[in-house]
Formats: C-alpha cells, sequence, structure tokens
C-alpha cells in the first residue's frame, strides 16, 4: 500500500518535471536576440563615445573616449560591419587630431587600436611621430603583426630620435616583429640600457624573434640578475631553443 503511494507520487512529480522540461523547450532561446541587440548596444556606445568630441568639458570628452574604448575592441567580436568599424575609426581619427588633452588623445588611440589596428595600421604607423609621447608609445603598442619593411624603418628612425625610456620600451617590444639585421643590432644593444625596462623590453622582443644571432648578447645579458621570468634573457634563449 505504502510502495504504490510512494510510486504514484513519484509518477506526479516525474510527468510534472517532464512537462516543465517539454514547455523549456518550446521557450524561444534569448540567447540569439541578445546577441543581436548586444550588437548593436555596443555600436550605440561607441558611437556615443566618439559624439563627445563636441563637447567643451575635458571630463566629458575623456569619458566618452574612455567608453568608446572600452566598447572599441567588441565590434570585430560581435560581428560590427566593415563599412560601420571605417566610419568609426575615421570619426576617431579626425578628433584625435583636433584633440588637445593629452589623456583624451591617449585613450583615442585606443579606440583606433582596439576598433581595427589593421584597417587603422598606417594611421598608426603615422602616430608614431606624433608630439606627444603617450600617443607615440600607444601607437607602437597597437601597431599589428609582422612589420613590413618600410614599418620597420619608421619604427628604426623613430627609435633613434626617441628620448623618453617608456617610449623607447614599446619601439622595442615593436621591434621584435621585424625583420632586419639594424633592428635586430638595436634590440642586441638595448639589452645594455641602464634602464631595468628599457631592457626587459629588448629581452621579450628578442624571445619574440628567436634568431641564433642573438645567443652571444643574451648570455651576456644574463649578468642582469634583475630581470626575472618571461623579461630575462634566460627566457629569450629557451623560447630559442623551443622553436
Amino acid at each position: 500500500m505504502i510502495s504504490s503511494r510512494w510510486r504514484m507520487i513519484e509518477t506526479k512529480h516525474t510527468g510534472t518535471a517532464l512537462g516543465l522540461l517539454v514547455a523549456l523547450l518550446f521557450i524561444p532561446h534569448p540567447i540569439a536576440a541578445d546577441d543581436a541587440s548586444y550588437l548593436e548596444y555596443v555600436k550605440r556606445r561607441v558611437s556615443e563615445g566618439l559624439e563627445s568630441n563636441t563637447s567643451e568639458s575635458v571630463a566629458a570628452r575623456m569619458d566618452g573616449a574612455h567608453v568608446a574604448a572600452l566598447y572599441a575592441w567588441n565590434l570585430k567580436k560581435e560581428g560590427a560591419s566593415p563599412n560601420f568599424i571605417q566610419q568609426a575609426s575615421r570619426a576617431c581619427l579626425t578628433w584625435l587630431r583636433e584633440e588637445q588633452e593629452p589623456w583624451v588623445r591617449h585613450l583615442l588611440v585606443e579606440v583606433l587600436g582596439k576598433m581595427d589596428a589593421e584597417y587603422n595600421r598606417s594611421d598608426l604607423l603615422a602616430l608614431l611621430s606624433d608630439p606627444d609621447p603617450t600617443v607615440r608609445s600607444r601607437a607602437a603598442e597597437y601597431l599589428p603583426g609582422k612589420l613590413s619593411r618600410e614599418e620597420e624603418n619608421v619604427l628604426i628612425r623613430q627609435y633613434g630620435r626617441e628620448s623618453l625610456w617608456w617610449v623607447q620600451k614599446e619601439f622595442l617590444q615593436a621591434l621584435g616583429r621585424g625583420e632586419s639585421d639594424i633592428s635586430l643590432r638595436i634590440l642586441h644593444e638595448a639589452l645594455y640600457n641602464p634602464i631595468r625596462d628599457v631592457r626587459a623590453a629588448a629581452s621579450v622582443a628578442l624571445a619574440e624573434r628567436a634568431q641564433t644571432e642573438s645567443v652571444p648578447p643574451l648570455i651576456d645579458a644574463l649578468r642582469n640578475d634583475d630581470l626575472v621570468g618571461s623579461e630575462s634573457p634566460a627566457w629569450a634563449l629557451a623560447a630559442m631553443w623551443l622553436r
């Protein structure tokens, strides 16, 4: 009697659970709709951010540039059209050319890099000679992929003119994606720079290039025991053997 009652209760609850499961299967899945609306949200946020360029308030322009930078990298990821990205890139570059506030310009270079660094490649290269060192640094940071010979020559030329170590650091990191003997020599020399972060950037760049000509200077640079982990010449040497 008791077992029969438990079977009835179990059957009742099982039927209820199955009914709920079937009902859930027929409810429209929210993710697809959310994905489409999220893309529109991202486009709207980037557009609103870029539209703040007309504000007389530095704080408002900075907030707008920050919002655009925050969402820019999601445009390609979420499937925004090339036309939208290109128009937004042009608007960002126009603002950058007119903007005087250094921190706003700093954020706008980030927008260009995150939105589509490949499309904005030539503009990022031109910004390597900008009067603002922060812009020069960020442009080198976002210059994407392998460097062409022309791009490498521009970087080499600008590195030779650069006096600020924190900009030199970004130039050296970018030269890690080059191939010329001149840039390789620059990286070898930078291993002995008195500034730790410059030496570290050279070591990391040489690990990326992994050329046998770098073995002797990297071994010699091991005496700089303040470089550790992925910044160490030992790490660069290991990377060469693993490739």
